[in-house]
């Protein structure tokens, strides 16, 4: 007999634990703490007088990577400088990263023949004038009418031996900075290749997924660049493009917005790597209204279960999900 008392203790203990703890899962799929009806169930004691019915459903988690697409700053003006005739690159006035002002020399042609098209058409032009000069003489009306008609010809020759020589010089067409050079010292060239890249720096933009029925033209809005938190210019608000698809299901009116960066002081580069509110960078799920409370600061929060404890988790709510439920991350 005192062999079994130790177990018949240990055993009472355990009918003793059980009795004042109860832990139901709910059928349904619930997900909310609440205080069980107590009317039902007549109190014995003072350790079974409140009883807590933790109702729980599993989370289907949907990896972030689903919503999220790569935004970055790009110059409001960036244009492609290309041959404008088929040559030789005699002369690279700047190197990829130095900035330029509107119409500094970037390239220098080959230009043998378009010069000698320009000698050409000027004495052709002066051969017109002097015809005219010899026809108003005689008074011959036709003759003053030819030779009038031959100076215009050749005028326009002219003009145009003239445009095609300074093609050849490839200018800046606006202040910015060059962002590569892709062509070299000697190399033979056709038209329409491109040999650098400018862009204008003093402003940049980036199109960024927006709820419509929170923003407005002219607004600001803040963006994450990289570590740092900025205001921006909303410009535009354009119809969702096609590559933010996947945030429709985060967000009841999902629109595109045209955002512009005042840059003069250069404190940002083309290229850093832009982060909004709008596209979670952590994992999302579906959950009941009803698990979401509020936490400290003006957050939310929800409650989970984790190795038999419950542990309260500050989430981003987005869009809805019919009336009672919404993705949250």
């Amino acid at each position: 007999m005192s062999k079994l008392t130790p177990i018949i203790k240990s055993v009472a203990v355990m009918l003793c634990i059980f009795s004042c703890f109860t832990l139901l899962q709910a059928q349904d799929g619930s997900a909310e703490t609440e205080e069980a009806p107590s009317k039902k169930t007549p109190k014995t004691s003072k350790e079974d007088s409140s009883h807590i019915v933790i109702q729980r459903e599993p989370l289907l988690i949907i990896n972030q990577r689903t919503y999220q697409i790569p935004l970055y700053l790009e110059p409001v003006q960036k244009v492609q400088i290309t041959s404008p005739v088929t040559s030789t690159i005699l002369k690279l006035e700047v190197k990829s990263g130095e900035m330029v002002k509107k119409n500094d020399p970037l390239v220098q042609l080959e230009n043998f023949v378009q010069r000698l098209e320009l000698d050409k058409v000027t004495a052709s032009r002066e051969m017109a004038e002097v015809q005219l000069r010899i026809a108003q003489k005689l008074k011959d009306d036709d003759q003053i009418q030819l030779a009038t008609a031959r100076v215009a010809y050749s005028k326009a020759d002219l003009e145009l031996a003239k445009y095609r020589l300074n093609q050849t010089s490839v200018r800046a067409p606006f202040s910015g900075r060059i962002f590569r050079v892709e062509s070299s010292l000697g190399q033979q060239v056709q038209r329409g290749w491109t040999m650098m890249t400018i862009g204008d720096v003093s402003q940049l933009t980036v199109e960024i997924p927006v709820d419509r029925n929170k923003v407005k033209e002219g607004g600001t809005l803040k963006i994450g660049i990289e570590d740092q938190s900025v205001s921006v210019v909303i410009h535009a608000i354009l119809p969702l493009s096609e590559r933010f698809a996947p945030i429709r299901e985060l967000v009841d009116s999902a629109a595109s917005a045209y955002v512009i960066l005042k840059n003069t002081s250069q404190k940002f580069q083309p290229g850093q790597t832009v982060f909004v509110p709008i596209i979670p960078r952590h994992p999302v799920a579906e959950v009941a209204n009803s698990c979401i409370s509020n936490a400290s600061a003006g957050k939310k929060k929800v409650q989970v279960i984790r190795d038999n404890y419950v542990t309260d988790v500050e989430v981003d709510v987005f869009g809805p999900v019919g009336a009672t439920r919404s993705y949250i991350s």
